[in-house]
Formats: C-alpha cells, structure tokens, sequence
C-alpha cells in the first residue's frame, strides 16, 4: 500500500469522525473556541475558497479531543495531525464543490430537517453553547449540515456501484480463517460480596431454587449492583481463581463462594460453548461490510488523486 493510501486511508476516517461529530446529536460536542487570531487566518486554497486555520483546528479536536494540543508533547506528531486534518478539509472542498458542479442539491425541508433534529436530540441548551463555542449562527450551522448532506450524497454516488461476489467472500473466509476463531466461551450470572457470610446466604438461597432476579431483587438495597447476567464472553476473561471451576463444571452449575481479592462471587453458568471456527454463513455479512470498507476506502483514495491534479490547491500557511 502507498503511502498516499495510507494517507488518503487516514484522511477517510478522520473525516467520518468529524462530520459524525459535527452532524450526528448522538456525538455532538462543543468544541474549544479558537483564538481569534486562527479564526481569519487561511492555510490552504481549494479552487480560490478557502480553508481556515480554526476549522482545521475544529476537525483536530473533534477527532482527538479537546486537549490533544496539550496532551500532544511531540511537535513532529502535532504537525502530522495537522497536516491531516489540512488533507481532510481539503477532501471535504472537492467532494462539496464536485457535488454543486453536479447539480446535487438539499432541499429546504430536508435541511430543516437536518437542523431541527440535531437540535431536538442535543437539547437546546447543549445547541445553544455548541453555537457559542461555534461562533456560529443557527443559519450558518444549517449551511453546514447541507454541505455535509451534500458531501455524503457524493460520497454515496462514488460507492453506489460496489459490491461484493460471494466468491470474493468465501475468498476472504478462507485466506482469513484464524480471525473467525473463538475460544471457550460462558454465559454466567454472577453475584458478588465483600462478605463471606453474605455470599454464603445467596448461594443456599439458590441452591434452594429461588431465581437470580428474586435474589437481586432482595438485596438490592444492600448493594446496588450485587447481580450481573453475562453476555458470551471467553472463559480466560473470568477472574483467573474461577476459570478451572467454570471450564470444569456443567452447564446450570451453581458455584460455592469463591474468593478473588477482596470480593466473594458466587456463579451460575448458564450456557457454554467449545472453542470454534465461526462458520461461513455465520460471518459473510461481517466480510461483506470489511469488503466494501476496504473498496470505499479505495474508491475515494482514486477519487482524491484525481480530483486534487486537476484543482488548484494552493498551501498558504
């Protein structure tokens, strides 16, 4: 792989994270505020718009976080952040532009749409400091989810083509058969004490046939969180002195108190299950999606070198 897919590779992702973090009311953040002196300074020229040191910034902090300048004490690394989140923006110019040359547009009502729901699902508090922090408009954030809107329409026309033959799936099964491993693994139910004497009531009361939730109902004033039910989960990620107990036992076993550190557990295994290959038809949706990640990643990898020859992408700063 080149070193330009890798980058292009790199740029792909970060620019998901960012318009997720931008657009998405699950993620919305408000970001730090950029000192004035970066809000007007440009660093790069798409086609003669340009591209602002503070909204390279935003990107940066969006996909590292709030303190990644601080956390950052490398100023080689720093600048490579930059210098990635500079490449992104750029990307997201070109695809926005190409978008608009090709007549994609957002209607009113979907970009309202856009708007309100971020605003319903953030809260308007939470919208109202994100502004703040955005030195924005409500207007101008809504111009921003259209471009987003815009970019991802593009995105999808470039992908709209790919797809994956299920003899390039079993292809991929085969040649990666060891990642579909899986080893031992438990559902358990699992109670946990400080107090022998405790563990020791919880574990007659079971064995007696009440159910889990009846107990945890019983003690819950004692303990918010005395019960846990398990989903799968390997049996080497169960506290080392209750693995050998686990792989001996059956299926419906009710373990006596076992101490680990400071703690008394008392468990019933629920379900196990051996060691296996996932099958095929178990993991060929999972492939499916690794598939068209890798060939999107390409598509637009493609895309980007072309388009970033013939645009005038001129660095300032």
């Amino acid at each position: 792989m080149s070193t330009i897919t890798k980058l292009t590779q790199s740029i792909f992702t970060l620019t998901i994270v960012a318009a997720l973090v931008a657009c998405s009311p699950e993620t919305e953040k408000p970001q730090v505020k950029e000192p004035a002196s970066d809000v007007n300074v440009v660093v790069v020229l798409v086609n003669e718009k340009p591209i602002y040191k503070s909204e390279v910034l935003r990107r940066t902090h969006a996909a590292y976080g709030s303190d990644v300048e601080k956390e950052t004490t490398d100023p080689n690394r720093w600048q490579m952040l930059l210098d990635v989140a500079t490449e992104s923006e750029v990307m997201d110019e070109l695809l926005l532009q190409t978008a608009v040359a090709e007549g994609m547009t957002v209607s009113d009502a979907k970009a309202q749409s856009l708007l309100d729901h971020t605003k319903e699902a953030a809260g308007n508090a939470a919208f109202s400091e994100m502004l703040k922090e955005r030195g924005a408009s409500e207007e101008t954030f809504r111009t921003f989810l259209v471009e987003q809107s815009l970019i991802n329409q593009y995105k999808e026309k470039l992908f709209d083509d790919l797809t994956v033959d299920d003899g390039t799936l079993q292809n991929y099964y085969k040649g990666h058969i060891e990642t579909f491993a899986e080893p031992d693994q438990v559902r358990l139910e699992v109670f946990t004490f400080g107090v022998r004497e405790t563990a020791e009531q919880i574990y007659a009361r079971w064995t007696g046939g009440e159910s889990f939730d009846a107990i945890a109902k019983a003690y819950q004033e004692e303990a918010d969180s005395v019960g846990r039910k398990t989903r799968w989960m390997p049996v080497n990620a169960v506290p080392e002195e209750l693995q050998s107990k686990i792989t001996e036992a059956e299926a419906g076993t009710i373990l006596k108190p076992a101490q680990v550190a400071n703690t008394f557990y008392v468990v019933k295994i629920i379900e196990k299950r051996e060691a296996r290959v996932r099958d095929f038809e178990e993991v060929k949706v999972e492939i499916s999606k690794e598939i068209l990640r890798l060939r999107k990643d390409k598509a637009l990898d493609e895309w980007y070198k072309s388009a970033s020859r013939e645009a005038k992408i001129e660095y300032v700063h």
